[in-house]
């Protein structure tokens, strides 16, 4: 990461997932030893580790952020709503097919993720669509 002002070296930054942000604080999944990811929390302009969260140890999908809430996805098929102050999970549920990781490097299928407008939280799962109000 480089500082959009001087161009300085701030902070290395493992290309995952893309990140999310919300206030002063990113939510990144990345992945350890090559492994499905946890979730981090960093205050920004990226300091320690806040906390971190692993759901089922098979997290994937890029973090999306609404209101209170950072949700993310598995690849066994649950999604989980963490408190973005202290990384508990507060709401998780099984949508019926894997949550697959977002594939940035090929054109062979459609990049897809979680998105949320209007009071609805919609997750792509392999060939299923699911939508939350």
């Amino acid at each position: 990461m480089l500082s959009a002002q001087s161009g300085s070296f701030l902070h290395p930054f493992a290309a995952g997932p893309a990140p999310a942000f919300a206030t002063h604080t990113g939510f990144f999944l990345s992945s350890v030893n090559g492994s499905p990811g946890v979730l981090e929390a960093r205050p920004l302009p990226f300091g320690d580790v806040l906390w971190t969260f692993v759901g089922d140890g098979g997290l994937s999908s890029a973090p999306i952020v609404t209101g209170r809430y950072v949700y993310v996805g598995s690849s066994s098929g649950m999604l989980y709503a963490v408190d973005r102050s202290s990384g508990q999970a507060v709401w998780s549920d099984n949508v019926g097919a894997s949550i697959l990781a977002p594939d940035e490097q090929n054109v062979s299928q459609p990049l897809a993720g979680l998105a949320a407008s209007s009071g609805r939280l919609v997750v792509p799962a392999s060939n299923l669509l699911v939508a939350y109000r």
